[in-house]
């Protein structure tokens, strides 16, 4: 099961542009990346909150604050969290996608991968380019919603 674990790490930081969940900070994307791998981890194996927390260096009362008391949050004001709550549902589709993998080879190994990575990288890429062709329309809309008090009336 640790494998899994494992492969739901690198998944994370891959996905989110982590280098490493482990490291000793708490900068919001840190986090977000650290409650995603403990709901997850909790989620789909039978492993401790210990263990979960070992691999990213962190004890079980902190795996579980995660899992419990920021997940609540983030679902009792999905509004506010809605980015978060998006990550958390993108990553867990495709770790299951990974899991089904793993389960139907057994010589599966994440690193082996490449495809499925680049094709992550780019999507990820794509998602950047939509929020900004987003942000770009609402400009537009703004500006043009500005110049209506200039137009002729009929």
């Amino acid at each position: 099961m640790k494998d899994v674990l494992k492969t739901l790490k690198s998944l994370i930081e891959l996905e989110l542009g982590i280098e490493d969940l482990a490291t000793k900070n708490r900068k919001r994307y840190n986090v977000r990346g650290r409650t995603i791998y403990f709901i997850l981890g909790k989620k789909y194996t039978k492993e401790s909150y210990e263990t979960i927390g070992s691999l990213v260096g962190r004890d079980h009362s902190t795996a579980l604050h995660g899992r419990k008391k920021i997940y609540n949050d983030w679902t009792f004001f999905p509004l506010e969290y809605k980015d978060e709550l998006h990550s958390l549902n993108r990553i867990e589709q495709n770790f299951l996608l990974e899991l089904k993998g793993m389960r139907e080879d057994k010589n599966y190994k994440y690193e082996d991968s490449k495809v499925l990575d680049l094709l992550r990288r780019k999507n990820r890429l794509l998602e950047k380019e939509i929020d900004e062709l987003k942000k770009d329309l609402k400009q537009r809309d703004t500006k043009i919603k500005s110049l209506e008090k200039y137009a002729p009336l009929d």
